[in-house]
């Protein structure tokens, strides 16, 4: 039986050596990658959980309806009470818009009301948010008012059916004058409807401003 040479011996041990710190040093580099990717995803998700991207979400849709209800101020400053058909017609379907965008915005705001954490980040965007609501909330009232005073002042037809189509009030006729008075009722009631829903909205995000203190 051949014996190890003490040379070839020392090389062995030498080669073992240090396959066996490559395959230490490795094992140890993967740990440390592994442990920084779960430490990377703790913070992501804690993150996520302080800094609801859904507040954002909510604030920049505030801020749209908010422009939406100063172009139908706009619109109402410059008739000075006297609509015409076409102008109810487009402000009954932007009203429409609006309230379908507000509820969608309060049920957003509700889900946000039960993850929301009392974080500064947070309570920015809500103090922002609610600030933005109460805006919406006064411009909708003075909307509504505004078509409240355009009913006042819309000509009295009591004797309409004694009336020749023909004839005229006000240098329009008649059934033009008929189709204006059920279009304002009806723009009445929308935006009564949109306060309605506006209010909703204000109070959910005083709640989510509250929670998030």
């Amino acid at each position: 039986m051949k014996l190890i040479k003490p040379l070839n011996f020392k090389k062995f041990m030498f080669f073992a050596i240090a396959f066996f710190l490559t395959f230490s040093l490795s094992y140890a580099n993967q740990t440390v990658k592994k442990a920084d990717k779960t430490a990377k995803k703790n913070n992501t998700q804690t993150l996520e959980n302080t800094n609801t991207p859904k507040l954002k979400k909510i604030l920049l849709e505030l801020i749209k309806q908010n422009e939406y209800m100063d172009d139908v101020l706009d619109e109402m400053k410059d008739s000075d009470s006297d609509l015409s058909l076409i102008q109810i017609s487009s402000l009954d379907l932007t009203f429409n818009i609006i309230n379908n965008n507000l509820k969608k915005l309060s049920l957003l705001t509700k889900d946000e009301l039960i993850k929301i954490q009392p974080t500064g980040t947070n309570l920015t965007y809500t103090k922002t948010i609610l600030s933005h609501a109460d805006k919406l909330n006064k411009k909708v009232y003075h909307a509504q008012k505004f078509i409240r005073k355009s009913l006042s002042a819309e000509p009295i037809l009591r004797d309409a059916p004694g009336l020749r189509k023909t004839k005229k009030i006000k240098g329009e006729n008649l059934l033009q004058i008929i189709k204006e008075q059920k279009a304002i009722h009806k723009l009445a009631k929308n935006i009564k409807r949109l306060k309605t829903t506006s209010k909703k909205l204000h109070a959910t995000s005083k709640w989510l401003f509250i929670v998030s203190k």
